[in-house]
């Protein structure tokens, strides 16, 4: 066991970029982790001064809720390697870079990690380097490191697989859609939304109960139960549940698709499915086809290529309202077509059921590999 102390470079290196406006940088930023590769910027367009890197070191986020974050540092070019003052910099040849990243995600460095974390009133959280430095970590030899990371790779690489074949099935319903009824024929209608769907608009929830899966009864649904994991299209779980109905105007049917009505969430464009009679809060809408003309496959589909924000209202708080969404010209193909489009949408989010499912299994495989790994059993 090694304090990371022991691995951090005895003194940090910066470098103001704008002394240098027309010289390009790969810039390390905290932004840039989620993109997968360091930003390419020229000096003048750099705010402040940035931390020297090299290649090899290993960077971890120290700041909340940005955290869990850490890099390997492989410069794409000759351009000078530089990083935000938010990474806590790790460099030394005692560890082997892949294996030293591994350790920093984990749980039970994670666990460590978070008691070092501090913050004044309302500012954001961050770790203290000072108090990092004092964790240990499990260093064995360099071969030993470089065995243990392999087998880590190898499995982080299956998950990132899995996670690519969902997200090509994620863009699959589209490319049908577009297949199928992106060109005008001569056998469809044109109609506006509000002639074919019921529309629902959130108000205040009732007093409700903590979900544990219940089949029946009504879900209370809030915004930010749209972001929970296992809703990317269909809403499973929510935070709360209740047994008693809402008012009408706000508790739509199964088979609703809902979308936020009002503030930035709008900008997320998230539309869902709900998969029991739901309440909608202040901050949701919903809509229900009501037409035997109209499937509820192809409406998600046409609304997932609505653009929330085209239609948003409102100077200070975006929003949304029924009038701005009624009036939306709306194709309506020949009924069989749109039975055939929800028949392989149905194939579609069958085999993406299928992949999640392999994808949690294969969460649950690394993270025993994991834990087994430092506690030196791997």
């Amino acid at each position: 066991m090694v304090a990371l102390g022991e691995l951090m470079p005895p003194k940090k290196r910066s470098v103001d970029p704008r002394k240098s406006p027309d010289e390009e940088f790969e810039l390390f930023s905290i932004p840039a982790f989620d993109e997968g590769e360091p930003e390419v910027v020229s000096g003048k367009d750099v705010g402040s001064s940035k931390q020297i890197l090299e290649s090899g070191d290993v960077i971890l986020s120290k700041i909340v809720p940005h955290i869990r974050r850490a890099w390997v540092v492989e410069p794409a070019s000759d351009r000078p390697t530089i990083g935000s003052s938010e990474w806590i910099i790790f460099r030394s040849d005692r560890f082997d870079p892949s294996y030293l990243r591994h350790a920093l995600v984990s749980d039970r460095f994670h666990k460590a990690f978070m008691q070092t974390v501090a913050g004044v009133g309302g500012s954001l959280l961050r770790a203290r380097p000072s108090y990092v430095a004092e964790i240990k970590v499990p260093l064995p030899p360099i071969e030993e490191q470089r065995r243990i990371a392999a087998v880590l790779d190898a499995a982080e690489a299956l998950q990132a697989k899995r996670r690519q074949a969902i997200n090509v099935l994620d863009s699959l319903t589209q490319a049908i859609f577009t297949d199928m009824f992106g060109d005008p024929v001569q056998d469809e209608t044109i109609t506006r939304l509000g002639e074919c769907v019921d529309m629902y608009s959130g108000s205040t929830l009732p007093e409700g109960e903590e979900f544990e899966g219940q089949v029946s009864g009504y879900a209370l649904v809030k915004v930010s139960d749209l972001a929970r994991d296992g809703n990317e299209k269909f809403i499973n779980s929510t935070r709360e549940w209740t047994p008693v109905k809402g008012p009408s105007a706000s508790t739509c049917p199964s088979g609703s698709i809902v979308f936020p009505k009002r503030g930035a969430a709008i900008a997320k464009n998230r539309k869902r499915i709900t998969t029991i009679p739901s309440v909608l809060d202040p901050n949701l809408m919903g809509v229900t086809p009501k037409s035997h003309s109209l499937t509820l496959p192809y409406l998600y589909a046409w609304f997932e290529r609505l653009d929330l924000q085209s239609i948003q209202s409102g100077s200070s708080v975006p929003q949304l309202n029924k009038k701005d969404l009624a009036p939306l010209e709306l194709k309506l193909p020949r009924i069989e077509n749109q039975v055939k489009f929800a028949q392989l949408v149905g194939n579609v989010d069958s085999a993406r059921a299928h992949m999640v499912q392999q994808l949690q299994q294969l969460d649950i495989l690394f993270a025993s590999l994991q834990q087994r790994a430092f506690r030196g059993e791997l």
